[in-house]
């Protein structure tokens, strides 16, 4: 046998062994408006049905006045000057702003083929996951974990609109999205993942 089908042979035994070692998704039936939870690993995934309101998923009050899918400028004009200007990696800008809930951030990020998005990304000054997300979805979380993702999705949409990533039962981080950079399902009716 030459070096080379070893190789492949090996390559082959170390993909299968991966896949069959990885963690399954596991699926939970919803409550109230949740239409279901799929947990993999890390992540968690929170599918809100037809009717779900935004405020029955997290305590959308933390954010105000702010929302996402503005450039600097706009959020100038808008909110006014901000606290201060953030330009990180790869070109982006943000104006970084401060209510009383946390730091909120507002810019433009350019992926490497040319997309520009306009996330916000929120900081909260109290990081308990209880005060942000409603209590269905902190049931859902697991006990104390290194790191866990929580990504929120609307009816109707392939990407999540929301991910709270939350860091030894810190909350520490929320990027939300907005709906004009998300892909919408062929069929909008559609809530969860098929």
């Amino acid at each position: 046998m030459t070096k080379k089908w070893i190789w492949v042979g090996t390559t082959l035994i170390c993909v299968t062994l991966w896949y069959l070692t990885r963690e399954k998704p596991q699926r939970f039936h919803g409550e109230g408006t949740i239409v279901e939870f799929i947990r993999q690993g890390q992540w968690l995934s929170v599918f809100g049905g037809p009717l779900a309101k935004r405020t029955e998923l997290i305590a959308m009050e933390q954010f105000e006045p702010f929302q996402p899918g503005l450039s600097l400028d706009d959020a100038s004009r808008i909110y006014g000057q901000a606290d201060r200007i953030v330009v990180a990696e790869h070109g982006a800008e943000y104006a970084e702003y401060h209510n009383q809930y946390g730091r909120i951030r507002l810019g433009e990020e350019e992926s490497a083929d040319g997309w520009v998005g306009h996330a916000l990304y929120f900081y909260p000054y109290d990081r308990r996951p209880e005060v942000f997300l409603r209590g269905a979805i902190v049931s859902h979380l697991r006990s104390q974990p290194k790191k866990e993702v929580v990504m929120l999705f609307e009816c109707g949409f392939e990407q999540p609109f929301m991910h709270v990533v939350i860091t030894r039962g810190d909350l520490t981080e929320v990027v939300w999205e907005d709906n004009r950079d998300l892909v919408r399902r062929s069929d909008t009716s559609q809530c969860i993942e098929k």
